[in-house]
């Protein structure tokens, strides 16, 4: 499973409990970049807004994820996208000038950090890298297995997932139709490549 940096400084730095009720907005994009945040439990959707009145999910993190650090590391003014929660939320709130004066004080850290940083970034937004040759199936499949490195645990030759979202979630990361999803979720579990229940997925490891 994905997991913060045992190391990580930020974790440890001052910071103010905040809560945020469910469907509550934690930041919207375009606003100044003022607080970086980690989630001490609950679930957040980062979400890009289209100009037709839809929006477009770029990812969902939950439990000890951090929330706005790397754009703060990467010297960026303003948040990227808005941040909902999905759940009720309890999270800590840090200033971005603490943060970065943590970061340039402990040069040997930085790289890490950053790469740290970075590859969190990229779990959570690589449906946007996902093929455009992959069918629906394997976009399914794809999704899942990324899904499995936070959420999932091996038992055998399986790997099993709850996950904390609803399947019109799932079908809006992997960028299908909610009955798209539900039809080939179908198909999947008739070629025994998947079980399905609820928000339990079960998957049969290559």
């Amino acid at each position: 499973m994905l997991r913060s940096c045992a190391k990580c400084l930020y974790h440890s730095l001052p910071g103010t409990e905040i809560h945020r009720a469910k469907g509550e907005v934690l930041f919207l994009e375009g606003t100044p970049l003022n607080w970086v945040y980690r989630i001490v439990t609950g679930t957040l959707k980062m979400v890009k807004d289209y100009e037709n009145g839809g929006e477009r999910i770029l990812g969902v993190l939950s439990d000890g994820d951090d929330v706005a650090l790397l754009a703060a590391l990467q010297g960026k003014d303003h948040y990227i996208a808005n941040a909902i929660a999905m759940t009720d939320v309890i999270l800590v709130q840090s200033s971005k000038e603490e943060v970065l004066s943590t970061y340039r004080s402990y040069p040997d850290y930085r790289e890490m950090c950053m790469g740290c940083a970075l590859s969190r970034s990229h779990f959570f937004q690589f449906q946007t890298a996902q093929s455009s040759e992959l069918d629906v199936n394997q976009k399914i499949i794809a999704m899942l297995q990324n899904l499995a490195l936070k959420y999932g645990r091996k038992e055998g030759s399986k790997t099993t997932l709850l996950l904390p979202f609803t399947k019109t979630v799932l079908a809006d990361l992997i960028g299908i139709r909610r009955e798209t999803l539900s039809r080939h979720l179908g198909l999947l579990q008739d070629q025994g490549k998947i079980k399905v229940d609820g928000n339990r997925y079960v998957l049969e490891n290559a």
